[in-house]
C-alpha cells in the first residue's frame, strides 16, 4: 500500500484558506440573518471539520456540491425574509398613517360640534326669558350627552379596529421571527427546516431517502431526571448522530424524543442498511454528566426508513413521514 503524499506548502495554505473561507462564511451568514444563518454556519462547521479529518478528493467533491446549495439556499431564504421585514414595515407605517388620520378627521368633526354647542351657550347667555332659557338649556343638554354617546362609540368601533390590524400585524410578526433552523435544546436542525429541505429535494427532483430514528430510554432515567437529563440524553445523542453520517446528508428533530435523517443519493435498501447499522453504533449506555453529577442512561435507538417516489407531493410525503413509526425491539 502506497504511503498518502506529503502535501507541498501550497496546497496546505491553499487547504487552511478553504478551511477559513469555510468558518468565515458561516459566521457571517448567522450575523446576517442569525434565524436561518444559524444552520448556515452548523452545516459548513461540520463540512469544515470533516475535511480537516479527511481532505481527499471525494471529501472536496461533496465539500463543494454541500457549499454551493447551502450558500444558494440560504441566500434565497434570506433575501425572501428580508421581503417579508420590508412588506411588514410598509404595513406598520401605512396602519400608523391611516390611524393618525382617522384620529384627525375624528377629532376635527367633534371640535366643530363642540364649537356649535358653545356658540350656542353663548347665544343662551343673551336671553332673559327663564322659560326660554331652560328650553335651549334642555336642548344643549342633549346635545351633548348625544355627541358624548357617539364620540362612545366611534371610539371603541376606532379602537377596536385597530386592535384587530395591530393583532394581525403581530402574529405576522411573530411567524417571521419563528424562522429558525436550529433546536435550542440539541442543536439539531429544527422539524420546520426539514421540511424546508425535504420540499426543495421534491421540488428538484433529487433522490433522497429519510429515516426517522427513536431514542428509547430503559433505566428510569426519564423519571429520576425529568426533563432536563432527557434534553441533555437528546443532545448528547445528536452529537453521536452527526458523527455518523456524511456532511450532505441532514439530522433533524422531528419531535421531542425522534430525530429525523435525510439521506441524498441514497437509495431505500442503503438507508435500511444504514438505519440498522446507527441504531446498533448508537443504542447502549450513555454516561452523561448532569449539575456535576454522573448519570448513567440504558438507551435503545430504532429506525425506518422510506424512500421519496418521483413527482410525490410535499404533503404526500410528509403524510408518510409522520406515520413512518420505529419500532421498539422486545427483550429488553
Amino acid at each position: 500500500m502506497q504511503p498518502e503524499p506529503t502535501p507541498t506548502d501550497t496546497e496546505l495554505a491553499l487547504s487552511n484558506a478553504y478551511l477559513e473561507a469555510l468558518r468565515v462564511t458561516g459566521r457571517c451568514a448567522a450575523e446576517v440573518c442569525p434565524p436561518l444563518g444559524a444552520g448556515v454556519q452548523e452545516t459548513l462547521l461540520r463540512l469544515r471539520r470533516r475535511l480537516a479529518f479527511s481532505p481527499q478528493r471525494q471529501a472536496l467533491d461533496e465539500a463543494q456540491t454541500v457549499l454551493e446549495s447551502t450558500v444558494r439556499d440560504f441566500g434565497r431564504r434570506a433575501k425572501e425574509n428580508s421581503d417579508r421585514r420590508r412588506q411588514q414595515t410598509a404595513k406598520l407605517y401605512d396602519l400608523a398613517q391611516r390611524t393618525a388620520e382617522l384620529y384627525a378627521a375624528r377629532d376635527r368633526s367633534y371640535l366643530e360640534l363642540l364649537a356649535e354647542v358653545t356658540r350656542k351657550l353663548q347665544s343662551v347667555a343673551t336671553v332673559d326669558n327663564p322659560a326660554e332659557i331652560r328650553e335651549h338649556t334642555a336642548k344643549i343638554a342633549m346635545a351633548l350627552t348625544q355627541l358624548t354617546e357617539t364620540y362612545r362609540e366611534d371610539s371603541a368601533l376606532s379602537h377596536a379596529e385597530l386592535r384587530d390590524e395591530l393583532a394581525a400585524f403581530e402574529a405576522t410578526r411573530r411567524e417571521t421571527e419563528e424562522i429558525t433552523t436550529l433546536d435550542p435544546i440539541t442543536g439539531a436542525f429544527t422539524r420546520r427546516e426539514m421540511e424546508h429541505r425535504i420540499r426543495v429535494a421534491l421540488q428538484t427532483d433529487r433522490q433522497f431517502c429519510i429515516l426517522k430514528l427513536g431514542v428509547h430510554e430503559f433505566s428510569g432515567f426519564r423519571e429520576e431526571h425529568g426533563q432536563p437529563g432527557m434534553n441533555l440524553l437528546m443532545k448528547t445523542a445528536y452529537e453521536r448522530l452527526g458523527e455518523q453520517i456524511r456532511p450532505r446528508d441532514v439530522v433533524g428533530q422531528w419531535d421531542p424524543s425522534t430525530f429525523l435523517l435525510l439521506f441524498f443519493d441514497c437509495p431505500l435498501d442503503n438507508a435500511e442498511s444504514r438505519a440498522h447499522q446507527i441504531s446498533l453504533w448508537l443504542s447502549g449506555e450513555y454516561k452523561l454528566t448532569l449539575a456535576k453529577e454522573l448519570v448513567y442512561a440504558d438507551v435503545q435507538l430504532t429506525g425506518a426508513a422510506t424512500e421519496a417516489q418521483t413527482g410525490e407531493s410535499i404533503d404526500a410525503f410528509l403524510e408518510r413521514a409522520e406515520c413512518l413509526s420505529p419500532v421498539v425491539l422486545i427483550g429488553r
